[in-house]
């Protein structure tokens, strides 16, 4: 975890003098210590993945009994749980995160240098999260090769009137059938 440079800490500092909405939560997140209690659903969300791969568990099943075992992640911080379940987020970061808000509790940082550690964090896990969430996605609409192949059919060229008669005997097939 790098320090700030004293050119940032000058501008954290005067960009807090600036702002006039500007809240230290330090005290309140030293109280609460959630990093622990995050860190520990994580890690038992991903216990739960590896056992009920190899036990097959229904989907559906999986969510409930996390919702169930991670009771604090739900409850709390619902789009983290949401993310770890769906296999969407990167947890090296996430554990990096993590790591600042404990040093924020232990007191070893305050706020406002974790936050600047935290914003590049952030940075790195929206869009590590969204790509990776992008090729869950490609994955599961993916199409094989074979399956392509079916759909493309074999390729020949015709002139508009054979296409205009093919139509036309498929037509008249169709009617006969249905007599």
């Amino acid at each position: 975890m790098s320090k700030l440079s004293p050119e940032e800490s000058l501008n954290l500092t005067k960009l807090i003098r600036e702002s006039e909405d500007f809240e230290d939560n330090t005290e309140q997140i030293r109280k609460v210590k959630h990093s622990i209690k995050i860190r520990e659903d994580v890690q038992l969300i991903e216990d739960l993945k590896r056992l009920h791969y190899v036990n097959g568990v229904a989907p559906s099943n999986f969510l409930e009994i996390c919702q169930n075992k991670a009771t604090f992640l739900f409850y709390h911080y619902t789009d983290i749980f949401n993310k770890v379940v769906k296999d969407e987020l990167n947890l090296d970061i996430m554990y990096k995160f993590l790591l600042v808000l404990k040093m924020i509790e232990d007191g070893k940082v305050n706020q406002e240098e974790g936050s600047v550690a935290v914003g590049k964090l952030l940075k790195e896990l929206y869009v590590d999260s969204a790509l990776k969430r992008s090729e869950n996605l490609d994955k599961q609409y993916a199409k094989s090769e074979e399956e392509e192949e079916v759909l493309k059919g074999p390729v020949r060229e015709i002139s508009w009137k054979q296409w205009n008669q093919k139509k036309k005997d498929i037509i008249n097939s169709i009617e006969k059938q249905n007599k």
